[in-house]
């Protein structure tokens, strides 16, 4: 094959060109030739900008990398390890890292504890080879094909603090506590947020004869002691690396001869439509669980712009004589209804007489016959309702709509028992030809609490 002289004249001049641009020619035939970028230095000293604090659990996304390159070249960017002192985490999947960029992400949720960390960045460096194509028209086509050279791995490329988070919402559960005079007393566990190991303490001018334990915040009181008849606001200082913090009135220790004590009760949060389209529902101290997944997830018409949630329990206004007041409400999403609404954690009964559940609840629209609503009871709860063997005790409702019935149901056989899961269960089958939406709001309960003379 021959070159015509316009074609000979392109390819010396593109030829001059790519050695003007520090490109090698490789090989070169009448109607193609390869050339390549020289190969550069290896790139050093990677860089980031900060992130800021970053809290336990919390997650984050850094700047592009700077890096040392020559003009022109090509370099990507892999995670080569994560490092926490002299532990090697391998290459974790809540980090993840930008190959063009070099942008590295830490991924919420994540378990990093508080400690200094290391993200090794791999950063591998490409050449670019070419092969140019002369057409008989005159036109050309190029072709870039990286080839990696070198590859680099920068062992600290970026180093972050995970810092502790403080101690929070520190919670005795049963907010009131009855302690018999001269008697062994001892607390509930409390529930605490907050990282790295919590230590508690009583705060200054408790008196003495109380005791805390540093580990778990169990208050004590020992057996002969001299504390006088009266009713004690307790304050605990927790502490962790992140500092200390004191939780002032968190629990109230009462000392008296036997007393009916309203040990738990619902604390329904009051719907506020402004707080509720953010948080969507909040049961105070219940949570719903809906055993059967709905057959389909269309959400119901008359639910689909209010805030309401699509199924089981949440909270809702209701008017009730002049008054709107707010109230845990079933919302069905299937034929067959099969839902709780639980106490969120288990309930000492210890010392305990003549216990028994208070529910206040009514009635709305829907066809009331046919749901079967119960108290459960279990001193052996799995984490599960459904695989939890429970006492059931029926609830029966004021035949009359939205007519409160305020029901006090005896619980004999849980009096003396450490672990108590108490709940409501609803279920519900709907008839042949009946639209489950029509169940809306059937089922409202007001309030639910726990007594007995301790």
């Amino acid at each position: 094959m021959y070159l015509n002289s316009t074609r000979l004249q392109t390819l010396r001049t593109f030829v001059f060109i790519s050695f003007v641009l520090s490109v090698l020619v490789i090989s070169c035939t009448p109607d193609t030739y390869q050339y390549n970028d020289k190969v550069g230095e290896v790139p050093y000293g990677v860089t980031y900008s900060g992130v800021g604090d970053v809290l336990e659990g919390q997650g984050f996304e850094t700047s592009k990398a700077y890096i040392n390159t020559e003009v022109g070249q090509t370099v990507k960017y892999y995670i080569s390890s994560l490092v926490k002192g002299d532990v090697d985490m391998g290459k974790p999947d809540f980090i993840v890292v930008d190959s063009i960029t070099g942008s590295i992400v830490l991924k919420e949720p994540n378990d990093l504890l508080p400690g200094l960390y290391s993200i090794g960045i791999l950063v591998k460096n490409f050449r670019n080879d070419f092969t140019m194509e002369l057409h008989n028209d005159g036109s050309t086509t190029v072709t870039k094909n990286p080839i990696e050279v070198t590859q680099t791995i920068f062992k600290d490329g970026f180093i972050f603090e995970i810092l502790s988070r403080q101690p929070a919402d520190l919670d005795y559960i049963q907010k009131v506590q009855k302690a018999t005079p001269g008697k062994k007393f001892t607390s509930t566990i409390p529930v605490i947020k907050g990282s790295q190991t919590i230590t508690f303490a009583l705060a200054e001018g408790t008196p003495s004869s109380f005791a805390i334990d540093e580990n778990t915040g169990v208050i004590t009181l020992a057996e002969g002691n001299s504390l006088e008849i009266n009713k004690y606001a307790l304050s605990i200082v927790a502490t962790n690396g992140a500092g200390s913090i004191t939780f002032n009135d968190v629990v109230t220790v009462i000392v008296a001869e036997e007393a009916d004590l309203e040990i738990i009760n619902s604390n329904f949060i009051p719907f506020n439509k402004i707080v509720y389209a953010k948080e969507k529902n909040d049961l105070g101290n219940m949570f719903s669980k809906s055993i059967d997944e709905p057959t389909s997830k269309v959400q119901p018409k008359q639910h689909s712009t209010n805030f309401k949630w699509s199924r089981c329990w949440g909270i809702w206004n209701q008017k009730i004589g002049s008054a709107k007041q707010s109230f845990a409400v079933l919302i069905p999403e299937k034929s067959q209804q099969d839902d709780y609404l639980l106490f969120n954690f288990d309930i000492r009964l210890t010392g305990s007489k003549k216990a028994r559940v208070i529910i206040d609840a009514t009635h709305n629209w829907g066809a009331f016959d046919g749901v079967k609503f119960d108290l459960v009871v279990s001193d052996k709860y799995t984490g599960d309702p459904a695989t939890t063997v429970w006492k059931t005790y029926p609830i029966e409702l004021d035949p009359v709509r939205l007519k409160m019935s305020k029901i006090e149901i005896p619980i004999p056989d849980f009096e003396g028992k450490e672990n108590v899961r108490i709940g409501l269960h609803s279920v519900y089958t709907t008839p042949e030809g009946k639209d489950v939406t029509v169940l809306s709001k059937n089922l409202l309960v007001k309030s639910v609490s726990v007594k007995a003379i301790q």
